[in-house]
């Protein structure tokens, strides 16, 4: 009997660091990895700033070119 709860309370033990360890993973998970949809986001914001960036330019191009 007193053997089998030493063994009880060394898997307690076991599971309780266990348990930390995952929370800890989970709160550097985060910082570690970006998910897809924000991913995504991200390039489609960058995607429009050059495809602005683009049309300015072509206008100024195109306005150079009216003036000679």
């Amino acid at each position: 009997q007193q053997e089998r709860h030493e063994r009880q309370d060394r898997v307690n033990e076991n599971m309780v660091a266990l348990s930390k360890e995952f929370l800890e993973f989970q709160a550097k998970l985060p910082m570690t990895y970006v998910l897809r949809d924000d991913y995504i986001r991200g390039q489609a914001v960058l995607e429009a700033k050059m495809d602005a960036l683009h049309k300015t330019l072509s206008e100024m191009y195109k306005m150079e070119s009216l003036k000679k």
